[in-house]
């Protein structure tokens, strides 16, 4: 990196570096994740600012030495960061996959490289006069003093993120049904990270034997990918939308005829429940019962996440006792119980004055376009079909003249 690619290579990773700080500390905002998942992102972003520092004063020409001459400690002291970004990723992969795990203790021991980097760089450098280390770090001779193997260290440095991140993707793969159609996209992105690790790995190893000027731009490259992939996440978690509002702890009273015949259409497979294992079958009824009497399914923006959080069980659970119990993935459970709310208010004469997308927004849909495509496929009939059956047509047609003329009258 001793060349500039456009001479803007020091913004770049300037800029991510703000990047990354910012996610850090506007994550714990959102409400996409978990609560110890969002701990372990917040680390995880604040370790790559650190990690993106270490390679702007080690390599970075224009502040190398700015560093050097502050401390000679700037120069090594972030080392500690690549170490440590594998297992905060591998621990929050894992806590968004179930969010009722937490990071122990125990788990501490995947920092032990990390903390082990700073004894190795004071022995490796920092413990020597300072004339040396100015040879040491700023001349690169540390490279050729074959007594401290600083290669492999760097090659131990670029290696550890690529097997956790190689370790997290299998996890994904084989847990990642449980993720809700909203977080999926933005975990697999976090994937990206890991290719970013295993391109820096292999830049390292391959410099040993292309030009200088091609490894250094080959690195250059990586810091470019690896502010455009925080841009990517950060265009997809605002699709998120993460600022969602509580569920209301009030569910919506309907007349008492209407709810005994909601109840009546809600999906359960009563008749296999003796089959079912008691566990799966107590956590059924108890997922009936929240949606008896919170309503979620009228939230827009329910996820699988927040509905086990309802629950206080992991969504794993939650998924796998409604494929059991109810014979449906969870967002063809919940959309379910939209339909048949809507079919509720649809056939409701009170209620003939709200429109189909009204009516389609208050059962929870926020897409007319796929109410209209699950209500016909459900019930052969689309929304305004349906109504018609039940709704006496002179009140459909002639509601926007009576309004009319009540403003008419009024006036």
């Amino acid at each position: 990196m001793n060349q500039l690619l456009f001479n803007t290579h020091d913004i770049v990773l300037a800029v991510y570096i703000l990047f990354c700080l910012f996610f850090a500390v506007g994550n714990n905002l959102s409400r996409l994740f978990a609560p110890a998942a969002r701990n372990a992102l917040t680390v995880f972003f604040a370790l790559n600012a650190c990690a993106a520092i270490d390679t702007l004063v080690f390599w970075g020409d224009g502040v190398r030495y700015a560093a050097f001459s502050l401390s000679p400690t700037l120069s090594v002291l972030f080392s500690f960061a690549s170490f440590a970004l594998g297992p905060v990723l591998y621990w929050f992969v894992r806590c968004t996959l179930n969010p009722a795990n937490t990071v122990s203790p125990r788990d501490y021991w995947h920092l032990i490289p990390a903390f082990l980097s700073l004894p190795y760089l004071y022995w490796a450098c920092l413990r020597h006069p300072l004339e040396q280390q100015h040879t040491l770090i700023l001349d690169f001779a540390i490279f050729s003093n074959t007594q401290v193997h600083f290669f492999a260290f760097l090659t131990l440095k670029k290696l550890l993120p690529v097997i956790y991140g190689l370790k997290c993707i299998a996890l994904v793969y084989k847990q990642g049904a449980s993720l809700s159609p909203t977080v999926r996209p933005i975990v697999n992105l976090y994937g990206g990270f890991v290719l970013l690790w295993l391109w820096s790995l292999m830049v390292h190893l391959g410099g040993q034997y292309l030009p200088l000027s091609i490894s250094d731009q080959l690195g250059v490259v990586g810091n470019y990918l690896s502010l455009a992939l925080l841009l990517v996440i950060w265009f997809e978690r605002s699709k998120a939308s993460l600022s969602v509002e509580p569920l209301s702890k009030s569910p919506v009273v309907l007349d008492q005829v209407l709810l005994a015949e909601h109840r009546a259409e809600a999906p359960v497979a009563a008749e296999q429940a003796a089959e079912l294992d008691a566990e799966w079958t107590v956590l059924a009824a108890r997922i009936q019962t929240l949606m008896d009497e919170q309503r979620p399914h009228l939230n827009s923006q329910i996820t699988l996440e927040r509905f086990a959080l309802l629950l206080d069980v992991s969504p794993r659970q939650v998924s796998t006792a409604i494929n059991r119990c109810f014979k449906q993935n969870f967002q063809e459970f919940i959309n379910s119980f939209r339909i048949s709310e809507a079919k509720l208010r649809l056939k409701d004469p009170a209620l003939v004055e709200c429109t189909i997308v009204e009516i389609a927004q208050q059962a929870g849909f926020n897409s007319k376009a796929t109410f209209n495509r699950l209500f016909k496929q459900q019930l052969g009939l689309t929304p305004s079909q349906y109504r018609q059956e039940f709704v006496p047509s002179f009140l459909l047609s002639n509601t926007h003249f009576s309004a009319s003329q009540d403003l008419h009258n009024l006036n």
